[in-house]
């Protein structure tokens, strides 16, 4: 049996594994301080949601060009040249905010960065690992991720908190740049080459190779599909990022540091799933995790829209942080032992793309729906959302397309 601290033996896997702790805080702190800001500003969901679209906006467009880099170049390049960039861009920003102040675009520009980093990290992680480690280690290396994310994430919702009552946004734009050197830093150190791929392909544009990821997703439909829901708790997510900040200070009537300990707890139900989702897989079905999971995002939200308390924001936040990091680690390795290499990354491209879309089009609207009928609609959505999803894994199942582990089930 592999354990999951048996993967930290090897070299590449255990400096990718801190990297990406590294990274989530920095993405967290400032993805909770940006959000923040924007409403401690503006006191606009409105506004937020257009950050938000705005934010996967740019990710959806970038998509087709990290789509044909992320199966034909060394994917540890990819993500080293973003991260350098988004350290430049940081800069710019924090140079802008610290000579000019407050101004909506600075901080919609700095979402934009975020956007696109988003989607090449989204493209090329998964695609990362299938190339490093074999199938067998599939489920306790995205358990491992998944811990290196929220561990992240949910240490720097509780500081972001804190950093943003000490020196403001611009503190927290500071810590990020840190945060992302230290990354870079171990990244250079991690060598791997890049995928192999046929003569034919190895002259294709990077469109062409997109368009390829395409072709191979229609021609496997329900792969398809399953990736398309594999995706949406990415939606629930960004759901209730618009949703937390109007539900907590209208509905709630807390501050910063309630909100901010209500996402740190958000991330530390992601962790408490990549500690025991590994263990519960070799004990229980994939498939019925799944499912269980979607049912437990059903009844979650609809206390979230009975009760209202900081008590169950609190509980509410850790149960939604857990179920959504816990499908994400069986469906991507699913994913990841139905798709080869030689299209996983263009895949996970494709869906990533999907969801960014979803997410610019809901962004907007939620905003405007939140402002004028209830802080609570976000909650109504993934309620819904999850009822939907459940009915179709049970039609994609009869199909038996999906690997749900290296050995059949």
């Amino acid at each position: 049996m592999i354990f999951m601290t048996d993967l930290l033996k090897i070299k590449n896997f255990r400096l990718f594994f801190l990297a990406e702790i590294i990274s989530a805080f920095g993405v967290g702190i400032s993805t909770v301080g940006a959000n923040w800001y924007l409403i401690d500003k503006t006191n606009d969901s409105q506004l937020l949601g257009i950050m938000l679209a705005l934010n996967v906006l740019s990710g959806f467009l970038a998509s087709p060009i990290i789509g044909g880099l992320a199966d034909k170049y060394n994917r540890r390049n990819i993500i080293l040249i973003t991260y350098l960039l988004q350290v430049i861009l940081y800069l710019l920003i924090v140079i802008a905010l610290v000579m000019i102040g407050f101004e909506t675009y600075l901080v919609i520009g700095f979402a934009i960065v975020n956007g696109i980093g988003w989607t090449t990290y989204m493209a090329t992680s998964r695609s990362l690992v299938k190339q490093i480690l074999k199938p067998d280690q599939y489920t306790d290396a995205n358990s491992l991720l998944e811990i290196s994310l929220q561990t992240g994430m949910f240490i720097a919702g509780g500081l972001s908190g804190i950093l943003y009552e000490i020196n403001g946004f611009t503190l927290i734009i500071a810590m990020t740049i840190m945060m992302f050197l230290i990354s870079i830093f171990m990244l250079f150190r991690l060598h791997v080459d890049k995928p192999t791929h046929s003569e034919e392909e190895s002259t294709n544009s990077l469109l062409q190779e997109y368009l390829l990821g395409w072709k191979f997703l229609k021609d496997n439909m329900m792969i398809f599909i399953f990736g398309v829901i594999s995706i949406i708790p990415m939606v629930f997510t960004m759901i209730f990022n618009i949703s937390l900040p109007g539900y907590v200070y209208n509905v709630l009537k807390l501050s910063s540091v309630q909100f901010g300990f209500s996402d740190m707890l958000y991330g530390i139900g992601g962790l408490c799933a990549g500690l025991i989702s590994a263990i519960l897989s070799k004990k229980i079905s994939t498939k019925v995790l799944i499912f269980l999971l979607y049912f437990i995002l059903v009844i979650n939200s609809a206390l979230f829209i009975w009760i209202n308390s900081a008590f169950y924001l609190f509980i509410g936040s850790f149960i939604l942080g857990y179920s959504i990091s816990s499908i994400r680690i069986y469906m991507n390795t699913a994913i990841m032992n139905t798709v080869s290499d030689k299209y996983v990354g263009r895949s996970f491209t494709i869906w990533t793309s999907i969801s960014l879309l979803l997410q610019s089009f809901i962004a907007p609207f939620l905003g405007r729906w939140i402002n004028e009928i209830n802080d609570k609609f976000g909650f109504y959505i993934i309620l819904i959302l999850s009822l939907l999803i459940f009915v179709t894994l049970l039609l994609v199942n009869k199909t038996d397309k999906i690997k749900y582990a290296h050995k059949e089930e």
